[in-house]
């Protein structure tokens, strides 16, 4: 009974998490609002791959070292600052579509596979996220817990990445959505760009 609380509670929390917007979320309502559907679930793949490396990093205790390590730590956060910047610069300076611009299937070249890097990189790269999993292993997962129950934990915090990220991809990608957002598509990259830039910034000021 005492494992279902702590999964109860792992999953709690991860869902708190996973919806607070962030990057992963401005990452996939921009694939998913400028290019089609299917690029926006294969960025919610690249994000589920990153979430997937957190954490089996924290299982084996390799977030715990990172944390530790002082010089790794500020070389994570630099480089990830440096990745959101550039991805608000990318944003501010993207062209904008006229308004009857639609993408049809098969004239999509943005590519499913450069889809699945962006989200995987951006999330793999926040070492706030490694510092979510760092509370979550030491604060509310046991090291005593059982195996079957370290595996459950992993494949639901992954399929939870995936779920939200999934459905605000066929959100964001409805043809309704799509519209409305070219109707005001340069400010809405002057938010999400300027977003980007300020969540990098941010990410310089982390300290541990």
């Amino acid at each position: 009974m005492e494992i279902w609380l702590t999964i109860l509670a792992v999953a709690l929390a991860y869902i708190v998490v996973v919806v607070t917007p962030g990057p992963n979320f401005l990452i996939t309502v921009k694939n998913s609002l400028t290019h089609s559907r299917p690029i926006g679930v294969y960025t919610a793949l690249g994000i589920a791959g990153g979430t997937s490396v957190h954490v089996a990093a924290g299982f084996i205790g390799l977030t715990a070292i990172f944390w530790q390590v002082s010089w790794l730590f500020q070389l994570v956060k630099i480089l990830g600052a440096v990745y959101l910047m550039y991805m608000g610069y990318r944003v501010l300076v993207t062209k904008t579509h006229p308004i009857e611009f639609q993408v049809q299937k098969g004239t999509d070249h943005f590519g499913r596979a450069k889809a699945v890097r962006l989200g995987f990189y951006t999330c793999v790269s926040n070492p706030k996220s490694a510092l979510f999993y760092l509370s979550l292993f030491t604060a509310i997962i046991p090291p005593s817990s059982p195996g079957w129950a370290q595996v459950f934990m992993a494949v639901m915090m992954v399929m939870l990445s995936v779920g939200w990220y999934a459905g605000v991809a066929f959100l964001f990608s409805e043809p309704l959505v799509q519209h409305g957002y070219r109707k005001v598509e340069r400010g809405v990259n002057y938010l999400v760009g300027g977003l980007f830039i300020g969540l990098g910034l941010r990410l310089i000021m982390v300290r541990k």
